[in-house]
């Protein structure tokens, strides 16, 4: 078995080249071979030998050795440090591939609006009144938690708008947090010159910025840290977070009054000083947005919302729906038609889906065509009794979920969960609810028009080919789920989406919490 021993020396490297030497010291860390002693290792001979345009003097070739400077002892030794200090512990393993740019544009978003404030602060305080001798101590403070209170109101009402919506569009309140900062920042710029009995208006609109920048991006931030601890390192990667932005911080100090500085010469030297002030918040708010949507988009994650779900479900909605125009157009259901059948292999993975945030944001606000969790009084506007009866009796009886057509506004439609349903009842109906609205739209595309009738035999069609790949969950006796399979070939489940690398655990489709029961099932 060998050994190894530390052997050091210090010896002069002359640079044939510049007729100069340097002084080092050096370790060698030499391996005993044919059981030879200490004594006779430290006697070895040495040997000229010529590297890298140097001439040094090493052990003789025949025994092994590693060289190590006491530059490259420094070195590794401060690096391995910064790594523990800022990464995970066992990065790049233990966090997804994105991580350490997304960290990067983070930081760089970070430090845009540290300098910011520097600016913004100064305007602020420049409304408050400070430099001037007509403003009092005791007013500015009054002025102040005024604006802080009311602000922190507004953030309480935003919290119970907008907190129902923040696990499904996660990329969206991320972008929209700092973007919203943005804009509070810019009202504090705005606040000296607007008109002096209007500053507290737009002080406390700059406050309701900032509190509602700091919910969402405080809301979002455990869904894409999860997002990165492949290996459940939360804390870990909280912890490097914190140290990072402890960095940036202590570097936004050092630029922030550095740039403090300049700006007050600017203003003593230059008349033009606002303008400059102006022109530098305006390219670090640019540098803040670019970094922050590049950042976002760098963002796959693996949950299903429904912007992500209509891109990764594409296969299977396009061979529903082909499917189902066929059996309408021959008006009974055909056998299975292969070359239209859904392709479940065909389905997107995480990193594959690009969602356009754009169109994702706009579904918070509109429904686009499909109500996720309508009352019950809007599912059956206009509906007479027996259309009621046949949608609960004859062909969701035994579904944890129906449908609606209102083909009196076109093609919207109402989706609606029963109590206990369960996240495949979501997949299957937000899955019929696509594939209906496809089928709606193509009647109308082709200049049919919709009516009662055709709303039964559209739910009915696209009922039957959804329920033949995914089958229902329906409680027996027992008051156990049982999954009762359509055509077991075809079959389509969660499984089927987590093959894929999707969490299924839970679904961001985007329900409201209205469920609804039937005391009656006999209806």
């Amino acid at each position: 078995m060998s050994s190894f021993i530390l052997r050091e020396f210090e010896e002069r490297l002359k640079d044939e080249n510049r007729s100069s030497s340097y002084f080092v010291k050096e370790y060698l860390v030499i391996e005993k071979q044919n059981n030879a002693s200490d004594e006779q290792l430290l006697q070895l001979p040495l040997t000229n030998q010529k590297h890298a345009g140097l001439t040094r003097k090493l052990p003789d070739r025949s025994v092994r050795f590693i060289v190590v400077t006491n530059v490259s002892i420094c070195v590794s030794f401060f690096r391995r440090i910064a790594l523990d200090l800022f990464l995970p512990l066992d990065f790049p393993e233990s966090v997804g591939p994105s991580y350490l740019e997304y960290q990067l544009y983070d930081s760089i978003q970070g430090l845009s609006s540290y300098l910011r404030g520097v600016i913004s602060t100064s305007a602020v305080l420049t409304a408050a009144g400070v430099g001037s001798s007509e403003a009092s101590a005791y007013g500015a403070a009054m002025t102040w938690a005024l604006r802080d209170g009311i602000g922190m109101v507004g953030g309480l009402v935003f919290s119970y708008v907008a907190s129902p919506h923040f696990d499904s569009h996660v990329k969206e309140f991320r972008l929209f947090a700092d973007i919203i900062n943005d804009v509070g920042l810019t009202l504090d710029m705005i606040a000296p010159l607007v008109e002096q009995n209007r500053v507290m208006f737009v002080t406390i609109l700059a406050t309701m910025c900032k509190v509602m920048c700091g919910m969402s991006a405080g809301a979002t931030k455990a869904s894409i840290t999860a997002h990165f601890a492949l290996r459940g390192n939360m804390a870990d990667l909280n912890a490097k977070e914190s140290t990072q932005e402890s960095l940036v911080t202590i570097l936004g100090m050092v630029l922030g009054v550095a740039l403090a500085n300049k700006l007050r010469a600017e203003e003593k030297e230059s008349i033009f000083s606002i303008f400059i002030s102006w022109f530098v918040f305006l390219l670090l708010t640019v540098l803040h947005v670019w970094a922050n949507y590049k950042g976002v988009k760098l963002l796959h994650l693996n949950t299903l919302n429904r912007a992500r779900g209509e891109v990764a479900l594409q296969p299977v909605l396009i061979g529903l729906s082909k499917q189902s125009m066929s059996d309408f157009d021959s008006n009974h259901q055909s056998d299975v038609d292969k070359k239209n059948c859904p392709k479940f292999t065909l389905i997107a993975a995480p990193t594959e889906i690009s969602e356009s945030i754009l169109s994702s944001a706009k579904n918070l606000f509109l429904s686009g065509g499909i109500l996720l969790g309508s009352p019950l009084e809007k599912a059956f506007r206009g509906k007479s009794a027996q259309d009621i009866q046949y949608i609960l009796k004859d062909l969701y009886k035994k579904d944890n979920y129906f449908l609606s057509l209102d083909y009196k506004r076109r093609d919207e439609i109402h989706v609606l969960l029963r109590h206990g349903a369960t996240e495949n009842d979501k997949l299957k109906a937000f899955l019929h609810a696509q594939v209906l609205q496809n089928c709606a739209k193509k009647i109308l595309k082709r200049g049919g028009t919709l009516d009662a009738n055709l709303e039964k035999s559209l739910l009915s069609i696209t009922h039957t080919r959804v329920t033949d790949i995914m089958g229902r969950e329906v409680n027996d006796s027992s008051g156990n789920q049982n999954t009762h399979k359509g055509n077991e070939e075809h079959y389509f489940c969660l499984e089927t989406l987590s093959k894929q690398g999707w969490d299924c655990t839970k679904l961001y489709f985007g329900f409201s919490s209205l469920r609804f029961d039937l005391h009656d099932k006999t209806l």
